[in-house]
């Protein structure tokens, strides 16, 4: 398989973001671009960091699915 060299960044630092699925967010952020889990507390989110230093949050479901969830008045 052939893989390119990943380009230099200043990095993300931290990103949060709603996903269909977990398991081929990981695939993609895992096996392509070099993430590593850092923390799975459920299976519907995945922590993952990129040399200790990038830090990438993954969450099961839409952003509207979340926001009506949140703002149901019970904090």
């Amino acid at each position: 398989m052939f893989r390119m060299a990943l380009p230099s960044t200043l990095g993300i630092r931290h990103i949060a973001l709603f996903v269909k699925s977990i398991e081929a967010s990981e695939a993609f952020y895992c096996g392509l671009l070099g993430y590593q889990v850092e923390w799975r507390p459920d299976a519907d989110n995945l922590y993952l960091t990129m040399n200790g230093h990038d830090n990438l949050a993954l969450h099961r479901g839409s952003r509207r699915a979340r926001r009506a969830s949140t703002t149901s008045g019970s904090f």
